[in-house]
């Protein structure tokens, strides 16, 4: 009875520490979804997102003529083909001014570099993710989200990938992308979005 039991504990030890680990290594997969309306333009149109594609990652940081960390980016952007055939360039900026040096590891010593990250993703979590400006891209278009600190826009997840922590994103957004140098949307098309999901590895 003894050896029964023995057994069963062991092997309850066992199912519970492989589901811990296959918890922790589980990669939630990646996927952007949302509404968008296009107006004032040849070919105004409302579909949904279909399938995204990534295109390319980027990242960078400058210091000030005092030689202080000024700022840190990082944006990523997807060739993105809505259901009515139409492909869009969609992207995800994230941009802090004053960042701690301390946390960071960057590419170089100079004045500025396109290489840098935080020496452990939960600090990048807290201090980058949710305390961050947010902006959504849509081909030249762009939507100011505001800060993510006080928006509530973003959860983060700690997950593994390649046996790297790497920090998991879930952002919800809506508004109206409309030009950078026509903030009324007088002179170029609109992109108005409604039930934006976003969830990714941003790095």
């Amino acid at each position: 009875m003894k050896k029964i039991i023995s057994l069963l504990t062991i092997g309850l030890i066992f199912i519970s520490c492989a589901s811990n680990e296959d918890s922790a290594i589980i990669n939630p997969p990646d996927g952007i979804s949302f509404q968008i309306e296009k107006t004032n333009s040849t070919n105004n149109y409302i579909s949904n997102s279909k399938v995204a594609i990534l295109n390319r990652k980027s990242s960078f940081w400058s210091k000030d003529h005092q030689g202080e960390l000024h700022s840190i980016n990082k944006e990523i952007h997807y060739d993105l083909t809505l259901e009515n055939g139409e492909t869009i360039d969609f992207g995800l900026w994230f941009g802090k001014n004053d960042p701690n040096i301390d946390l960071l590891i960057l590419d170089n010593t100079s004045d500025s570099g396109l290489s840098w990250d935080y020496i452990s993703s939960q600090t990048e979590s807290v201090d980058f993710y949710q305390n961050s400006d947010l902006r959504v891209l849509v081909d030249n278009n762009v939507i100011f989200l505001g800060n993510t600190n006080t928006s509530n826009l973003i959860t983060v997840e700690t997950i593994i990938v390649n046996g790297e922590e790497k920090n998991h994103l879930t952002i919800n957004f809506n508004g109206s992308a409309r030009g950078w140098y026509d903030p009324n949307g007088e002179y170029q098309s609109v992109y108005n979005i409604t039930n934006g999901v976003f969830r990714g590895v941003v790095e």
